[in-house]
């Protein structure tokens, strides 16, 4: 996933290169600019970072920018208002609030498909991101509705 951030950071400074005739580089090697870039992007949802977005944020930059290319944080502050991603947002935020650090996501994978039903009348401590991630599983590889689905992930029998 650290090469989707790495691509998608190389594509935004490249653009910023062009459009602003600015060489990133001036004093740091294009490398660590990358890495940086792309470490910022990581808080935002690889769905989120749409072309798209990445071009409307651009665009918005330009009305104040002065012909300057942005920081890289103030170009994650334009993305992160214009991104519709508030559940990833929500779940990062809910995630950074665990005091466990229990592989919840890592012990639902390990089960097989009967501990995955299983799995949440067991442990009835989950993260959020565990719930959400076992909706994801139930709609994908089963053919329960969302209220039998709702039922499983809160340890409730269908």
């Amino acid at each position: 996933m650290q090469q989707l951030y790495i691509k998608c950071a190389t594509r935004i400074i490249g653009e910023l290169e062009v459009r602003y005739n600015w060489v990133s580089a001036k004093n740091n090697p294009r490398e660590v600019v990358i890495n940086l870039w792309a470490q910022e992007l990581t808080k935002i949802s690889p769905r989120a970072l749409t072309p798209e977005v990445i071009r409307q944020v651009i665009e918005d930059w330009d009305v104040d920018g002065n012909n300057k290319p942005p920081l890289v944080g103030q170009f994650i502050v334009i993305l992160k208002r214009l991104t519709n991603d508030h559940h990833h947002r929500q779940i990062k935020s809910l995630e950074s609030q665990q005091t466990q650090n229990v592989d919840w996501i890592g012990m639902f994978q390990r089960a097989d498909n009967k501990g995955k039903f299983q799995f949440f009348m067991r442990n009835r401590k989950t993260s959020p991101v565990t719930t959400a991630y076992a909706k994801g599983w139930f709609e994908e590889f089963t053919k329960f509705n969302n209220d039998q689905i709702h039922c499983l992930v809160n340890g409730k029998l269908i």
